[in-house]
């Protein structure tokens, strides 16, 4: 059961105390994926997601206000996940991302770290696995960094 495993991480086992929301976008074209993801993260306490069912209401979304951390789809309807980190980056947001998809391959994701992200992360195989190395990696990131990213694209 996923939220057996998860519960066992100690939220102030990186820094984060139990008053500290990860503001997370997670973008995937997917809405069962979305409901499933943003259960999973915000039972850990930790954080606080919101969803975008494609790259350009991710980017509205991210001129109206900053998150800490961006989890997104890689083949989205209209464009796809390495485009939206690639016009990220090119407009200067720095905010860690994280490629979250069921496509499998090396080239994807050697494409996806030459573009500026931060990790790679597989949909399939034992989900209950893949989400704790998801909320540990986003808490990682987020620790590592000084705040959310200002930036707007």
């Amino acid at each position: 059961m996923v939220e057996s495993t998860a519960e066992q991480l100690p939220k102030t086992a990186l820094g984060l105390t139990k008053d500290t929301l990860i503001r997370v976008l997670h973008v995937d074209d997917d809405d069962d994926f979305l409901i499933i993801s943003k259960r999973f993260l915000e039972r850990q306490g930790s954080f606080q997601v919101e969803t975008a069912a494609s790259v350009n209401e991710a980017l509205q979304k991210i001129r109206q206000k900053p998150y800490d951390v961006i989890v997104s789809d890689y083949q989205m309807f209209g464009r796809s996940g390495l485009e939206f980190l690639k016009d990220l980056r090119d407009s200067g947001n720095d905010v860690p991302f994280f490629l979250f998809t069921g496509e499998c391959g090396e080239e994807i994701a050697i494409d996806a770290l030459n573009l500026g992200a931060d990790r790679y992360f597989n949909k399939n195989g034992n989900l209950e696995v893949v989400y704790v190395e998801l909320a540990h990696s986003l808490k990682k990131a987020v620790k590592s960094t000084v705040g959310p990213s200002k930036k707007l694209v």
